[in-house]
């Protein structure tokens, strides 16, 4: 019975080691992604360099027709919610 109860410690604290491993293997393989894609962002082209020469300044309220312009450009233009990003919105200057 002592034998019995001595391997089931056993596997049992060879199964939370081996776990605990993976945990922090996989931590340590995130933590490299992180690493990697910070790196990537740095070496982008600037923003200006990114930004469409067409480009409009808007207002920064959140009006109901603001997101509409938003949809109906989108809808235009036939881009799907995620291929568009808005980075600023500022006030145009008249």
């Amino acid at each position: 019975m002592i034998d019995a109860l001595q391997e089931g410690l056993k596997v049992a604290i060879l199964g939370m080691g081996v776990v605990f491993a993976a945990l922090g293997a996989l931590a340590f393989v995130l933590r490299l992604f992180g690493v990697f894609l910070r790196r990537t962002d740095h070496m982008q082209a600037p923003d200006d360099a990114t930004t469409p020469q067409g480009s409009v300044a808007v207002q920064t309220d959140t009006s109901p027709e603001l997101a509409a312009v938003v949809a109906a450009v989108l809808a235009a233009l036939n881009c799907s919610e995620g291929s568009v990003r808005v980075t600023s919105v500022s006030r145009a200057d008249k």
